[in-house]
Order: C-alpha cells, then structure tokens, then sequence
C-alpha cells in the first residue's frame, strides 16, 4: 500500500522493480479502494494510470515474485532489495512485513544500510521492517531466513547449507554497529573538547584584535575636527576614491580622473568640448598615463580628445573588448598605488595563525560526517569558515589609513552643511578636489551642493592653464560642467560596455544495491 500526496494535476503513479538474477515479477496489480486500475509495463517500469488533481491517494500494488526465496539444505532466506539507489523518491513512513508459510519461532532477520537496525520478530515469525522515513537514493535489503521444512514443497534445492553463514552475517553487522557506536562516542568526546577549545582561541583571537583595532580607531576620531574641513592630499584622487568607497571605482570615477588631470595641469581645456594634453611628465602616476594613453591617443587622436569621441568609440562594438580591458588595467593600476603608502598593517603571524588554524579543522570536514555526527560538522564548518575568511581578509589599517579614511567620510558628514562663507575661505584646489571627489564616489549630494554655491557666489575668473594664445581660463562653473559632462558620458559608455560583456559570457555514475543486483523505486507522471 502506497499513499501519494499531490498538489497540481497528475497521470498516475510509477513503480519501477529490478527483480534479482534467477526471478521474475509477475501477476502485478494496482488497486484503489478495491478497484482495479490501469497498468502499463515497459521493461521494470510500470505505469499505474490514474488521474486526478491536488489530492492524496492510497493505491495498493500486488504482484507475485517467482524464485524469490532461496531453499538450502538448513534454511530457506528471502533477501531481497524492495528500493535501492535508483529510487527517485523520498518514502516518508515505510514498512515491509514479511510473512512465514506458518507460524514459527525460529528466524533469522537483519537488514542493510537503510534497513539496518529496523527489523522486529513478531511471535507469529513474521518480520516488521519499520523503517520511517527514507531518502531518495538509499539502499536498504532485507533479509529473512526460516526452517527449511517451512518450504517443504521447494525442489530447487542448493546444495551448501547458508544459516551459519547467514548467522556470521548478522553478527558481523551487530558487531561493525557496536565498533560503529563506540568510535562515534570517542570522536563525539574529542571532536567537542577540541570544537571548544579552538572556538575558545578563535573567537577570542578575534575579540582581541577587534579590541585593538577599535582603540586604534577611536585615537584617530579623537583628532578629527567635528566640523568642516577638506583633508590634505596624501594619494592621488582616484586611488583615494577607490581606498575610502569600500574599495570599489565607479563608472563615474574615469570622469573624475579626467577632471583631476585637468585640476593638476596635466591636460588643458582647448575648446567648449576638447582637452589637450600638456608637456609630458615624468612623476605621472602609472594609472594617469593609462588614462592619456586610451583617452588622448587610442578614442582620441594626436594627443587631444573630446566626449564626442568617446561616443563615437563605445557606437563600434569591437571596441568593447577594448574598453573593458582597458578598465580593468585601469583598475588594477589605481590599486597598485595604494601599496606606496602605509595604509595596512604588516601582519603575516596573524595570518599565518588563522590559516593553520583552518587546516588543523579540515579533518573534521571527514571524520565528523562518516560518524553521522552533523551537529558537530556545522559547527566545525563555521569555524573553518571564519578562521579562512580571516587568514584571507584580516588587513587592519594602520593609523594613517584610518586617518584618510575617516577624514574623507567626515567630509561627507559635514559637506552638506557647510556656509557660504566657509564656502568663500576654500582655495580653489579644495573646491575642485571636493567636486572630483564627489563625482568619484557618486555622491549627488556633494556634486548638487558644490554647483549651488557656486551658482549663488560670483567668483573671478579661475586660470586652470598658462595663460597663451592657446589657451582659455575658465570659472569654477566651467569645471563643474566638465564634471557632469564627464559623469554622463563614461557613465553611458561603462553600461553599453556593460551590456555587451554580459551577454557574451554566460558524467554521472552509479551503483545498484545488494541482495543479487534487484531493487527499484517509486515515482508519478
């Protein structure tokens, strides 16, 4: 009897039986409330059609199993695999009874894997396999031996007697079971003491170091001013967007980076939408040459570059693979600068300490599953985690890097709130370096808040180059142009580069339960 449970439409229900080497199924039959249903047979598949939605039914299946039990000169056995691994479906109370020709009080039964440990002698010699809930793609033969004289009628008798061997099988079992139960106490004991000994260590190595880190941390608050001020320029302004925005460059940094070469007098304004690079320089930073390189020689032409280029480079979509390569050593270059600055602590011990810490665990990872003892492998899992994720990413900064780190979000904090006339005692450096940075980090707050003042102050004419016949000074507002210009513009080109790069990326074994090669499974259709 086998009771399915349904929720959506359905066509029946499928058993599938691998009968053993020398018998054969025969005579099946599918019963719902006594009434016979329609079944189909393809090779050990059988289809037992009934339809229906969303409900639970009770179908009982009968068939007979020809040669089934084994007759020797002292013992007759049923063994026999009624599921083994290639049953596709979860049984969540199973019970197999077997039955004797008579009653008897002489049985042998036992049962594997699955099965083991399951079966109950009823007084009548019959056998309750209890076994619950089973998992899809278990095995779990039964095995049920009686007097011969029980199966007086058998004529294919084998020759060698079978119950002391059968016998020695089952006290095999019960012994690897007891040898089983024992090993997984000792591994429970030691497994725990050691669990909580180097949680102990770990969690407490961690609060020491936190402790020391958050000291380190409130020394630098100490020394910050809590109202406004524009931090000193210790890297360049990319690396220091990409230091203090979570380690992470906007698309809209590479404008920012246009406009910091423009600030520094890298390059020059040359018309309403053209820059021109200036004189070259020898102290250039590896990832500003990267940046003339592309912009000004490989979208642009001949040292000069407009946006109008920029667009005209992204519209070619061969010109993508380029581009993303492009931003990635661009990346990697303003990540390289901050190795020039102390910024992190040299801590190669701690590392090394959590990383072998996180070996001496990985044989918990075995021994713990093969003893079935998972509250324990979790719990081991958890700290093997944590104590990698620690070796890998434990960086602490040293005081100057929380000095940086801290002064540019106290600028976040307080920019919003910042006076006219404090506005008015900016150099024109600071204000330029608060917009770039701003623009870097995406914050429209900065960006929206440095256009306004600028927009309710008259300010003289700011020269950003010599001034020559070539060249044009040009006002704060000018340069806050350039910014959203350059914001729009690899903001666009980043997504287009974006898109086409994410569209261009986008043997089984098995092995078949005991008891002479049978088995099966349930399904539904």
């Amino acid at each position: 009897m086998q009771t399915y449970s349904f929720d959506g439409e359905f066509n029946g229900i499928t058993r599938e039986i691998f009968p053993k080497k020398g018998t054969s199924i025969t005579n099946f039959e599918a019963k719902e409330n006594g009434k016979p249903l329609k079944v189909e047979k393809e090779d050990n598949l059988y289809r037992i059609y009934r339809k229906g939605s969303d409900e639970s039914i009770v179908v009982n299946l009968f068939y007979t199993i020809k040669n089934g039990v084994d007759v020797y000169p002292d013992v007759a056995q049923f063994y026999w695999p009624f599921f083994d691994n290639r049953n596709e479906s979860t049984y969540n109370n199973l019970s197999i009874t077997i039955h004797p020709p008579a009653p008897t009080k002489d049985v042998i039964a036992f049962g594997y894997d699955e099965s083991f440990g399951t079966e109950k002698v009823i007084p009548n010699g019959s056998v309750l396999f209890q076994l619950g809930e089973v998992p899809a793609e278990v095995n779990g033969d039964i095995r049920v031996a009686y007097d011969k004289s029980l199966f007086s009628a058998a004529q294919n008798i084998q020759n060698q007697p079978m119950k002391e061997k059968i016998l020695s099988e089952k006290n095999k079992m019960i012994t690897e079971a007891a040898n089983y139960a024992e090993k997984q106490e000792k591994v429970t004991s030691v497994g725990t003491i050691a669990l909580l000994s180097l949680s102990v260590i770990l969690f407490g190595s961690m609060y020491i170091l936190f402790f020391k880190g958050r000291n380190k941390k409130n020394a630098v608050l100490r020394n910050i001013p809590a109202y406004f001020t524009v931090p000193k320029q210790i890297m360049s302004l990319p690396a220091t967007i990409f230091y203090t925005n979570q380690r992470q460059l906007p698309a809209e940094a590479m404008g920012a980076a246009l406009l910091d070469l423009l600030r520094k007098g890298i390059i020059e304004k040359r018309n309403e939408d053209s820059f021109r690079v200036l004189q070259q320089q020898n102290d250039r930073k590896k990832h500003e040459r990267l940046l003339i390189d592309f912009l000004f020689y490989t979208v642009g032409n001949r040292g000069e570059f407009r946006f109008d280029d920029l667009k005209i480079y992204i519209n070619k979509k061969k010109n993508h693979q380029k581009y993303h390569d492009f931003q990635v050593k661009w990346n990697q270059a303003v990540k390289e600068e901050l190795k020039e600055y102390a910024l992190y602590e040299k801590n190669a011990r701690v590392n090394w300490y959590f990383a072998i810490q996180t070996v001496l665990l990985l044989p918990c990872l075995y021994f713990f599953p093969a003893y079935q003892l998972f509250g324990l492998l979790f719990a081991s899992t958890v700290l093997i985690v944590a104590s990698l994720l620690f070796a890998l990413l434990y960086r602490p900064k040293t005081y100057e890097g929380f000095e940086i780190l801290h002064q540019w979000k106290s600028l976040l904090n307080n920019f919003p709130t910042i006076t006219k006339n404090e506005w008015e005692k900016l150099s024109d450096d600071e204000r330029m370096r608060i917009y770039i940075y701003g623009l870097g980090i995406n914050n429209k707050n900065i960006t929206r808040k440095n256009e306004a003042l600028a927009k309710s102050i008259p300010f003289p004419n700011m020269n950003l180059s010599h001034q020559t016949s070539e060249y044009q000074a040009f006002d704060i507002l000018t340069f806050y142009y350039f910014g959203t210009l350059a914001s729009t513009n690899f903001y666009d080109a980043n997504k287009s580069v974006e898109k086409t790069m994410h569209g261009s990326y986008g043997s089984s074994s098995s092995f078949t339960g005991g008891g002479g090669g049978g088995g099966g499974g349930s399904g539904a259709f």
